[in-house]
């Protein structure tokens, strides 16, 4: 399955969110828990949100 996003110019960007939205959207790299994970047993909780949100919409 291919997932399509929409793409948006850097210019129409800076108008509409502002360079603080198109700096993390285009210049920050990702990150990744696994080496906190792998060397501190860093389990990450679920987001309340995330769990509310999955609660409402299984109703």
């Amino acid at each position: 399955m291919r997932i399509i996003t929409p793409q948006v110019s850097v210019e129409d960007a800076l108008r509409i969110s502002g360079a603080d939205a198109v700096y993390y959207g285009t210049q920050m790299r990702g990150a990744s828990n696994a080496k906190a994970k792998r060397e501190l047993n860093f389990q990450p909780r679920p987001l309340e949100w995330m769990v509310n949100t999955a609660v409402a919409h299984a109703s």
